[in-house]
């Protein structure tokens, strides 16, 4: 169900906010994309307000994912509460912290350069990370009067002109925000894809969102169509593929159990996009159904079979996750009772003794997985070797007709014109054709052998 509806505003906080707020020095204004800011060239008073005044919001998009699975496994997060908010910032902290180190360095040398955007109760839209930032150095140097506030533009409370922003709008200006990456750090797949959808959820529509971003404001209506169906494919549809696995390990709403953010070593979020594009998306029409030689019902079982194998993760002499669900559907064409067997033999939720210890207390989640890798690895690795030798010994049948079809498409190449040959090398290329026509004729006469000869 869509929203759009006026967010509430924390009247203490905004109460103290207006008390404790003062003007840039030297003065300072700037436009924000807020209610034709920018068309109307309106320009909005900067001020400073101190750092304990303004909030990280538990919506911001950059930490969706670790904000949805705390709230799943531990609890809600209270937007007020200050436990919370060291929550949140920790959430920050953790998710880009090389470019977070970067901001530091240069907010330290040069000072805070852009304003943030904050609710008239001093949640944050945009300005998250300079706040982190702020905090650490505030820390490091409490005498420093520069790190003790921060400045930034106050939307409108309660008695403004317009009154507060409604929710939607309030995802839209992030998401105005966010697209413009300079000296920000822009959004981890996983959380971008995450962020869209909550966006959708508030009647902010990915169409919406996307005509929001300059690259693709003034583009035509059918190549802007183009781009949305390519954003549901590399986002959104990899999201449902992230729902059906924890769905299927018991784990929904755990976010963490696909990645942490950028540069997790346990990372699965590319092997889901890889999943989606090259299993989940074809396995959805007939066409792709007969060409993956499976039906329906296998193709829901092949889909559990990828979980299993996402959760394993890491399998000897396979490479990389995302390239094993790259290939999937060429183990599905040629081995897939292999792939079945790995559906039909793992059973994702371990026995209760396995699950408690000695006293029968829960075990932590990272140990259950870790028992859960040891149970079945050698289950999963026999069946995903099987399957791929099934699919390397059709190739290796099929290896003559590809040869030919490959030799075919060079001789029929666009660029194989004649007048494009020099004068000198048309005695050489002479030689080459009558080469060519000479095995032709030879694989014909085997070829027609064969064939009169029968199996």
């Amino acid at each position: 169900m869509t929203q759009d509806k006026t967010r509430k505003i924390i009247d203490d906080f905004a109460q103290e906010i207006q008390r404790k707020k003062v003007k840039a020095s030297p003065a300072e204004s700037t436009r924000i994309d807020f209610r034709d800011g920018i068309a109307e060239n309106r320009k909005e008073t900067v001020y400073k307000v101190p750092l304990d005044l303004l909030r990280f919001r538990k919506e911001n998009g950059r930490i969706s994912s670790s904000v949805k699975t705390h709230e799943r496994v531990i609890g809600l997060l209270d937007r007020a509460d200050s436990e919370a908010q060291s929550v949140l910032r920790k959430f920050l902290r953790e998710k880009d912290p090389e470019k977070t180190a970067e901001l530091k360095q240069l907010i330290r040398a040069e000072g805070q350069r852009e304003p943030g955007i904050i609710t008239a109760d001093g949640f944050l839209i945009n300005g998250n990370r300079r706040k982190v930032v702020l905090c650490e150095l505030r820390e490091e140097f409490p005498a420093d009067d520069k790190f003790q506030t921060m400045k930034v533009v106050i939307l409108p409370g309660k008695n403004d002109e317009g009154g507060p922003p409604t929710l939607k709008k309030i995802e839209q200006i992030e998401n105005r925000y966010q697209l413009q990456t300079e000296g920000k750090a822009e959004y981890y797949g996983f959380d971008a894809a995450l962020s869209i959808r909550d966006k959708e959820n508030s009647g902010y529509t990915l169409e919406q969102q996307m005509r929001d971003d300059p690259q693709y404001k003034l583009m035509g209506v059918a190549e802007f169509n183009k781009a949305v169906k390519k954003r549901r494919r590399d986002l959104l549809e990899p999201l449902d593929c992230v729902e059906e696995y924890l769905e299927a390990i018991e784990r929904p709403g755990e976010y963490s159990a696909v990645s942490k953010g950028l540069g997790d070593p346990e990372g699965r979020w590319q092997a889901f996009v890889d999943l989606s594009q090259s299993f989940w998306i074809p396995a959805k029409t007939d066409h792709g159904l007969q060409k993956m030689g499976i039906d329906e019902k296998e193709a829901g079982e092949v889909m559990q079979a990828a979980c299993s194998v996402i959760r394993l993760r890491v399998i000897p002499t396979f490479g990389k996750l995302h390239d094993v669900m790259r290939t999937l559907p060429k183990y599905t064409e040629h081995g897939k009772t292999h792939l079945l067997e790995i559906s039909r033999n793992i059973e994702h939720r371990l026995p209760q003794e396995e699950r408690t210890n000695d006293k029968g207390e829960p075990l932590p989640l990272d140990v259950i997985d870790e028992r859960w890798k040891s149970k079945y690895r050698p289950t999963i690795t026999k069946n995903l070797i099987r399957a791929r030798e099934a699919s390397d010994s059709s190739k290796e049948k099929n290896a003559p007709i590809t040869l030919l079809s490959e030799a075919l498409k060079k001789l029929n190449h666009e660029n194989m014109v004649v007048d494009n040959i020099d004068y000198d090398d048309l005695p050489e290329a002479l030689k080459r054709i009558n080469q060519i026509k000479t095995r032709s004729e030879e694989l014909k006469k085997e070829i027609y052998k064969r064939s009169k000869n029968g199996r």
